[in-house]
C-alpha cells in the first residue's frame, strides 16, 4: 500500500547530493532505498544518519554490487536490510534467485512466506539446464540481432523454446546453494579481474565512465559510459553487436513514466546517453581493446 517517490541524480554524471535529497524526505517518507549500481556502492553515511535520527528505514539495493566497501565497511551491511541478486547478469549467477539480508530485526521482522517451494534435484538441475540453453542462444545470436531475418522470425515466435521463466515461489534448491558457495569460494579473484579491468577501460577511454567516489572500494560489475549523443551510441551499440560483444542502454531508458522524466531529468539523461560496457573476468586484452576502440 505504499507510494514510490523517485529522487534524482546530481548533474554530475553518476553522483548523488544527498543533502538535496535529504530536503526532499517529507514526514511521510517511511523508508528509503539507497542502490548501489555498477558494483560500485555509494557512501550514503550522511543520509543514513539523518534517517536514524527520525526512524527511517533504509534498504541497501546490492543486486549489482556484493563485495564492495564504504569507508571499510561492507556496502549492505550498513542499513537496516539489503537485497542481492543471483540473475545471469549480476555480481555472481545462480541462474535465478535472490536473498535478504536483515541487519536491523526490530524494523524489519521478517518471517519467510510458507509458500515458497525448494524443488526436488531433479526438477531444479532441468531448470538450470533450461537457463543454460537461454544463455548460450543469447550470446549466440548477439551479431545478429540488428538483421531484420532475426526480427522476423522473433516476431514469429520461432525461438520460443529459448524461452525461459521461473515462478515467483520457487526458492533456491541444493544446486544453486552448492553452485554459490563454489561462486563465493572464487569470487575474490573474480573482483579483482573485474576491477582491473574496468580501471584499464577509464584508463584507455576518453569517454566519461561511472565515477567512484572518496572511501569507496567497489567491485565492479560493469562499466557505465556516457555517450553524448544517441546516434553514437546507437554506432556504438550496433558495433559491438556485430562483433559478438554486447553493448548498450537495454531497459534502463524505458523505466521513465512521463511525470518521472520531469522530476528525474539527470537520472533520464544519465539513462538515456550511457551505454553498459562489459569488464568480465574472461575478457582478454587484446578483447578489451576492442571495446575501448569502438569508443573512438
Amino acid at each position: 500500500g505504499h507510494q514510490i517517490k523517485l529522487y534524482d541524480f546530481s548533474s554530475e554524471f553518476g553522483c548523488f547530493d544527498w543533502d538535496k535529497i535529504i530536503n526532499l524526505i517529507t514526514p511521510s517518507i517511511g523508508t528509503v532505498i539507497v542502490t548501489h549500481y555498477f558494483g560500485v556502492p555509494y557512501d550514503f553515511i550522511p543520509l543514513h544518519d539523518f534517517c536514524k535520527k527520525r526512524n527511517i528505514a533504509i534498504i541497501e539495493d546490492c543486486a549489482h554490487t556484493l563485495g564492495g566497501h564504504i569507508d571499510g565497511r561492507i556496502a549492505g551491511t550498513i542499513g537496516d536490510a539489503s537485497i542481492f541478486s543471483f540473475n545471469y547478469d549480476k555480481p555472481i549467477s545462480l541462474g535465478w534467485g535472490g536473498a535478504m539480508l536483515i541487519n536491523n530485526p526490530r524494523v524489519f521482522n521478517y518471517q519467510p512466506h510458507n509458500h515458497i517451494k525448494v524443488l526436488p534435484c531433479e526438477k531444479e538441475m532441468k531448470l538450470i539446464r533450461a537457463f543454460q540453453n537461454k544463455i548460450f542462444f543469447h550470446r549466440l545470436t548477439f551479431p545478429y540481432y540488428n538483421s531484420k531475418t532475426f526480427r522476423i522470425l522473433n516476431k514469429l515466435r520461432l525461438f520460443n523454446k529459448y524461452k525461459f521463466t521461473v515462478p515467483a515461489d520457487y526458492s533456491i534448491g541444493k544446486i544453486q546453494a552448492e553452485l554459490g558457495k563454489y561462486c563465493l569460494n572464487k569470487f575474490q579473484n573474480v573482483s579483482e579481474s573485474r576491477s582491473i579491468n574496468a580501471s584499464y577501460f577509464d584508463d584507455q577511454t576518453s569517454q566519461k565512465c561511472w565515477p567512484v567516489g572518496n572511501n569507496i572500494s567497489p567491485s565492479w560489475l560493469k562499466q557505465k559510459v556516457f555517450v553524448d549523443n544517441s546516434q553514437s551510441l546507437l554506432r556504438i551499440s550496433h558495433k559491438a553487436l556485430s562483433q559478438g560483444i554486447r553493448i548498450g542502454n537495454y531497459n534502463w531508458p524505458w523505466l521513465f513514466g512521463d511525470s518521472d522524466s520531469i522530476h528525474c531529468v539527470n537520472s533520464k539523461k544519465t539513462a538515456s546517453y550511457s551505454v553498459d560496457v562489459p569488464i568480465h573476468q574472461n575478457l582478454s586484452t587484446s578483447s578489451l581493446g576492442k571495446i575501448v576502440s569502438l569508443f573512438e
